[in-house]
Parts: structure tokens; C-alpha cells; sequence
């Protein structure tokens, strides 16, 4: 029994060993496992594509005649599915000097001024005859944010 008794405690100490030295423990002490992690469950909010906006917003509001639809779209501006990219994006409004929509900065957009009728713009808050909700207006800004996606 007492030639066993060394080799239980070689043993012993080599298990107490392997629990490591306390460098990979978590600013609060306990074990990486052990700590809370992220709720991974809900996913972030994703900005809209142009595609989600003229569908919701640009068609039903500004594409049609009269406004930036039709054979001659007010200010020149065709806001038809088909068109709203290349009529929008990087372009600089003839009216005013700035991009309509600058990819990444909204604030520096003329269309988000425009739909919100901030002072400054030229002409009228669009669209005219009504306003677009602040949760369709906060959709524009938001799609301008992460640099204006298809």
C-alpha cells in the first residue's frame, strides 16, 4: 500500500495540473464556457435594398405621371423601377448641386433632404400633396447609410 501511495499522488498532482494556470479565465474568473454569451438569436436589422424601397416606397408614391414617372418625369427625375438606379445614385441634382444620393452619407443626400423637407432644399418637400411616414423615411436613410445596395 505505501508503494502504491506515491504513484496515486505522481497521479494526483498531474490531474490538478491539467486544470491550467488561470490564463484562459474570462475577466470575471470563471471559464470561457461558463460565460455568457451573446444572444445570437435575433438577428440585426438589415437596411433595405433600392428594389425593397421602389417597391414600397418610390413607385407608389413618386413613379407615376405627372411626378418622376411617365413619358416626362418631373426635373427630369424617372423614378421607375427600372430606372431608379441610374437616375439616383452618385448623380448630382441639377436643382441643387448635390448628389441625390451619395452612397454611405445621408445626411449629405439630396433626396432624404427632399423627402424630409429639411431647409434648404429647392422647391417643395417631396412628394408633393403628402409626406412619406418617418418609418418610410428612416427605411432611405437607413439604405443610404450602408452605401445605397441594389
Amino acid at each position: 500500500m505505501l508503494q502504491c501511495m506515491p504513484v496515486f499522488c505522481v497521479f494526483v498532482l498531474a490531474f490538478l495540473g491539467c486544470s491550467g494556470d488561470g490564463t484562459t479565465l474570462g475577466p470575471d474568473g470563471t471559464p470561457p464556457l461558463a460565460q455568457a454569451s451573446p444572444d445570437t438569436t435575433t438577428p440585426p436589422p438589415s437596411a433595405p435594398t433600392l428594389a425593397e424601397l421602389s417597391r414600397e416606397i418610390f413607385t407608389p408614391n413618386c413613379a407615376f405621371a405627372g411626378c418622376h414617372g411617365g413619358a416626362n418625369p418631373s426635373a427630369g427625375l424617372s423614378l421607375i423601377a427600372d430606372r431608379i438606379a441610374g437616375q439616383i445614385i452618385g448623380v448630382t441634382s441639377p436643382t441643387s448641386g448635390r448628389k441625390r444620393v451619395d452612397p454611405g452619407n445621408p445626411e449629405g443626400s439630396y433626396l432624404l433632404q427632399k423627402v424630409r423637407g429639411d431647409a434648404g432644399i429647392r422647391g417643395a418637400q417631396m412628394p408633393l400633396g403628402g409626406t412619406l411616414s418617418a418609418a418610410q423615411i428612416e427605411k432611405i436613410r437607413a439604405w443610404i447609410a450602408v452605401g445605397a445596395p441594389l
